[in-house]
């Protein structure tokens, strides 16, 4: 991987709380809270969205200290119901999503043009590289964000 890509993953990921900013700025607790039959409200999937943040940052951690071990899958909605993040307001859980995205990147900002190919064995997905997981997390959050803005909107 080219260093300056390594630069704009990381650009882009610090780019997304900018994002994540704008969007919820235009929403009041209310509309963040609806929760439509059957979905996640928004405020639970920006809850979703720190969980991921937190399990994705243990498995870089792992992939870079310990290459080659076991990556364990999580049941997000599980996670979704069991953490409360409905009951939660918004705030908070901006503010753990940001402080979890800032240990990442802190991490992430030290990683060696050739660490970027570590990886761990995720039990479902199987081998799963830094690089790769970065890209994952990046695109998972974009798309939960155009969510986040359809469920509020409605």
């Amino acid at each position: 991987m080219e260093m300056a890509l390594n630069a704009e993953f990381i650009r882009n990921l610090e780019r997304q709380m900018e994002k994540l900013d704008r969007v919820l700025k235009k929403f009041n607790e209310k509309a963040l809270s609806k929760k439509p039959e059957g979905k996640w409200s928004a405020k639970e999937i920006i809850g979703h969205l720190g969980d991921c943040e937190y399990v994705y940052g243990v498995r870089m951690r792992i992939a870079l200290a310990e290459p080659g071990n076991t990556l364990q899958p999580f049941d997000q909605n599980l996670w979704v119901e069991k953490l409360k993040h409905q009951e939660k307001e918004i705030g908070k859980l901006v503010e753990t999503l940001k402080g979890l995205r800032r240990a990442n990147l802190t991490v992430l900002k030290d990683v060696k043009e050739t660490d970027w190919e570590k990886y761990g064995m995720h039990i479902e997905r199987g081998k799963m590289t830094v690089e790769g997981m970065v890209k994952l997390l990046a695109e998972h959050f974009e798309r939960h964000l155009e969510q986040v803005e359809r469920v509020a909107g409605n």
